[in-house]
């Protein structure tokens, strides 16, 4: 049995998490760079943990699969802000830089991805931590999955 861990990152989530908490940062040429820097302080926060495996997923875009099912699912939530819009490559960066997989796929929000590998990291026995403030995950939670 594996006693590895592996972290899952709800990437979308906490960038929006960051980007509302801390001020508009900006570089001098005017690059807003509150969010980059809230999510790389969490970064590294879970980092000090050391992870064994390590993943963040990240919305891809508006239109998913439940979209196509149900036409009014988050009709009434707003477009991402374009502060935080001109953040988002930069956040993948420093996701990369540390080596992290970035898991996005189009048609599916980064808590579809969330569940889908907790499960299978779950199957394949490892301990698994889901970094998100989402309360929809909350229903994944047992003995392996925290």
């Amino acid at each position: 049995m594996s006693n590895q861990k592996f972290y899952l990152i709800d990437g979308s989530g906490l960038c929006y998490r960051a980007f509302y908490a801390l001020p508009h940062f900006t570089t001098s040429q005017g690059q807003p760079t509150g969010a980059v820097l809230g999510f790389t302080n969490i970064l590294g926060k879970i980092l000090r943990d050391k992870p064994d495996y390590i993943a963040c997923c990240f919305d891809v875009s508006r239109e998913t699969f439940r979209q196509k099912k149900y036409k009014e699912y988050k009709s009434q939530r707003s477009a991402m802000p374009d502060e935080l819009k001109q953040q988002m490559a930069l956040i993948k960066e420093v996701a990369s830089a540390y080596n992290i997989a970035i898991a996005e796929l189009e048609g599916y929000e980064a808590d579809d991805l969330l569940a889908s590998l907790a499960k299978k990291a779950r199957e394949k026995s490892f301990e698994v931590f889901i970094v998100s403030s989402d309360k929809d995950m909350l229903q994944l939670v047992d003995e392996k999955i925290k």
